[in-house]
């Protein structure tokens, strides 16, 4: 089952099921619930009654709506680095003995159909193809045995990378976390329809040119591994997102480099899954003093 935020023009977000028909609100299957950290909490308990209930329910099409980002304000976005061996090895990096993560905030995300920003005063942005996951039930020190139990469900996540400011000290975060750098959806597909993920296909597609092609089981540290791992730091919470990083075929190695411009089209579909389309924009300052950091040839 595919869970998504849309909206219709001129109306408020409202969360539904993505069927073969179209949205469907779930306020009309009698779901009463607002936030995805809700919805995820009741799962359980309703998802039967979301199932019987899809039929002869009104929809509206998918060409009628705005996607939303299918994660709540709230939720802590755990990003994995230095997780597939072929990215390693195309950066010359040594690999680490645990997974380095990396926190990512809401406003550096645009969901699909929207397009991501470029900065101005940097030729860098990069895509990084990921599997993003999505928790379900809270997670507080669980084994990769029991990880799973506490998965609900699966999206699609371009980690969009300002390289030169990634690379300005040996902490990342400041690269990663551009206004409106990367992109996630266009929904969330429950980890039952999508069965093994670790089968699944990933690829990146720049201006229909793939970029990116790797089986998500090629990671170093699995879904179950890195759930288990994280639920050791903290308390995973319903809605909370980990990025469970890239493959080989980032921009940055290509040659010549694959830097994202204006008017790019990037594509992220992960077999299972779904497939998260966006655009490139580049909003230009157009006067001076810049900021910190920034400068101007």
């Amino acid at each position: 089952m595919r869970i998504a935020l849309y909206s219709l023009e001129g109306e408020k977000p409202r969360l539904g099921v993505v069927t073969e028909r179209g949205c469907v609100d779930l306020a009309d299957l009698g779901i009463r619930v607002r936030t995805f950290a809700g919805f995820w909490e009741a799962w359980p308990a309703i998802s039967g009654d979301v199932r019987s209930r899809l039929d002869g329910a009104p929809y509206h099409d998918v060409e009628d709506v705005e996607w939303h980002l299918p994660v709540d304000a709230d939720a802590t976005f755990w990003a994995a680095a230095a997780n597939y061996s072929e990215h390693l090895a195309e950066g010359s990096f040594a690999r680490p003995d645990f997974p380095p993560f990396f926190i990512r905030s809401a406003s550096s995300l645009v969901p699909h159909g929207g397009s991501v920003h470029k900065p101005w005063f940097s030729d860098r942005l990069d895509y990084e193809g990921e599997l993003a996951i999505i928790i379900g039930a809270r997670a507080r020190h669980v084994s990769e045995q029991d990880a799973l139990k506490h998965v609900a469900g699966y999206t699609c996540f371009n980690d969009g990378s300002v390289r030169d400011w990634q690379r300005h000290t040996n902490q990342i975060t400041v690269g990663k976390n551009f206004f409106a750098s990367g992109a996630l959806g266009p929904w969330i597909t429950t980890a039952d329809d999508v069965g093994d993920i670790d089968g699944r296909m990933l690829r990146t597609a720049v201006n229909d040119r793939v970029v990116q092609s790797s089986a998500v089981g090629e990671a170093i540290w699995g879904v179950r591994y890195v759930v288990s791992y994280l639920s050791a730091v903290t308390v995973l919470r319903p809605g909370d997102v980990i990025a469970l990083g890239t493959p080989g075929g980032v921009g940055a190695r290509q040659t010549p480099p694959l830097f994202l411009r204006a008017g790019d089209r990037v594509e992220i579909t992960i077999e299972g899954v779904g497939t998260l389309a966006h655009g490139v924009t580049e909003p230009v300052a157009t006067s001076a003093p810049w900021p910190a950091g920034v400068t101007r040839s």
